[in-house]
C-alpha cells in the first residue's frame, strides 16, 4: 500500500486490536466464528500528497497534482476564490481533510487556502465549469 505512509495501520475486531505486520501482501484470518455483529475496523493513515509530474512529460513540466491515498484530486472553478489559472500546488500543503455529504451522496473534499478539490471521479457533477488536475508546483 504504497499511499498509505507515515503512521501505523490499524485493525481492530470487535473493538480489539489484531497485531499484524505488512510487508507487500497482509492476509489475517481473524474471525473463526462469525456473528452477524461483529465489527471490523481497519484504519489506513492516507495524508494529502502533492505528487510532481514526471519531467518526461513535457507538456506538464513544473506541474504537480493532489493524491489521498489512491484518489487522485482535481480542482473546478466553483470551488475557487480566485480564478483557476491563479492557483499552485502550495496552497495545498496544509490542506484539511472533510467529508461533504451533499456531493453525490458524499465524498472526502481536499481544503487549501481559499480553493476545494473534488475526487477526479466526481468533477463535473454541480455544473460546467472549469477543471484542472494539474497545477503549477
Amino acid at each position: 500500500m504504497f499511499f498509505c505512509t507515515g503512521s501505523p495501520i490499524f485493525l481492530y475486531v470487535l473493538f480489539k486490536a489484531v497485531h499484524f505486520h505488512v510487508l507487500f501482501i497482509c492476509t489475517r484470518h481473524f474471525c473463526t466464528n462469525q456473528k452477524n455483529d461483529n465489527t471490523v475496523s481497519l484504519t489506513l493513515p492516507m495524508p494529502v500528497r502533492i505528487v510532481k509530474c514526471d519531467d518526461h512529460v513535457t507538456a506538464d513540466k513544473g506541474l504537480a497534482a493532489l493524491q489521498r491515498g489512491p484518489i487522485v484530486y482535481c480542482i473546478e472553478e466553483q470551488d475557487c476564490s480566485v480564478p483557476i489559472e491563479q492557483l499552485t500546488a502550495g496552497q495545498f500543503a496544509a490542506a484539511a481533510v472533510s467529508f461533504r455529504e451533499n456531493i453525490l451522496g458524499g465524498v472526502t473534499v481536499l481544503t487549501g487556502e481559499g480553493v476545494t478539490d473534488v475526487p477526479y471521479f466526481a468533477w463535473s457533477n454541480r455544473g460546467a465549469g472549469k477543471m484542472k488536475v494539474w497545477i503549477p508546483e
